[in-house]
């Protein structure tokens, strides 16, 4: 395990990482992120992290939809979505 010293010694992108990675793993999916800067520009984890979050925003029919957008496009539908997120 971690103890509470070691973690607060985290940079705070460190920590979005890992908790970005957790809820992938929980969601049974196979990507995971190694930074903020490029593993998120084409808005697929994105899409799946928010589908495993809110389910009842981003279902299933909507998840499948936008991954299958070209990824202008499914930026625009993410953007969109995260409005409604507030």
């Amino acid at each position: 395990g971690e103890d509470l010293a070691s973690f607060s010694r985290l940079k705070g992108d460190s920590i979005l990482i890992r908790w970005v990675n957790y809820h992938l793993e929980n969601a049974n999916c196979q990507e995971r992120i190694t930074s903020l800067d490029g593993c998120l520009c084409d808005g697929i984890v994105l899409t799946k992290l928010i589908h495993h979050l809110f389910p009842t925003i981003l279902d299933e029919n909507c998840l499948n939809l936008i991954l299958s957008c070209r990824v202008h496009e499914r930026v625009q539908k993410l953007a969109a979505i995260s409005d409604r997120l507030g």
